[in-house]
């Protein structure tokens, strides 16, 4: 029996269309696909960014007596394509500023975000917040104290849109079982 050229590609495709899928070399080798994630933070980075800040003064007591008030944020882009640097201001409090380094660990896949501020703790650096982004969603967690007790800190940041952003802090007393949001910023520009 003769096989006609055509009939032969015909079979080849129809083997080819019902083969099981091969996997991806990550599942091949067991090992995570890898993942850049350095330039998750960009879109923070010019200004300015209005700041519309809901807080609360006490935090850890139950309390729900949320304070408002205005400040002005611009991210600036660290050489190498180490990360961001980001000047906060309100005068809500007395002549405050604060500066925030969010960098990015490119064998851990990971951002560290490190704070310091001229009010409660000036020319302290505040331990980090460590973390990634899915999609336009950012989440972080890192270890602190918190009225000389020991606290888990969660920041969140949404990506609303290419001039809307949201960022959202939460400590946990009692190492994750729960959480009190205490600062919700709310970024347009």
């Amino acid at each position: 029996m003769t096989i006609k050229p055509g009939f032969a590609v015909a079979v080849a495709m129809l083997l080819l269309s019902t083969a099981a899928p091969q996997a991806s070399h990550a599942a091949q080798t067991g090992m995570p696909a890898t993942r850049d994630g350095s330039h998750d933070l960009d879109f923070l980075r010019g200004g300015p960014w209005q700041v519309h800040n809901r807080q609360l003064p006490k935090r850890l007591v139950g309390s729900h007596d949320w304070i408002e008030f205005d400040a002005t944020d611009e991210f600036i882009a660290l050489p190498g394509n180490l990360g961001n640097e980001e000047h906060y201001r309100t005068d809500h409090w007395k002549d405050f500023v604060s500066v925030a380094l969010q960098l990015y660990n490119p064998k851990t896949q990971q951002w560290n975000e490190y704070f310091v501020e001229n009010r409660s703790a000036p020319g302290v650096l505040q331990p980090p917040v460590t973390g990634g982004f899915t999609g336009d969603v950012g989440h972080f967690e890192g270890q602190d104290t918190y009225a000389g007790k020991p606290i888990t800190v969660r920041t969140t940041w949404k990506r609303l849109g290419q001039n809307h952003v949201t960022w959202e802090q939460a400590f946990s007393p009692d190492g994750g079982k729960s959480w009190e949001t205490n600062w919700i910023m709310d970024f347009t520009r």
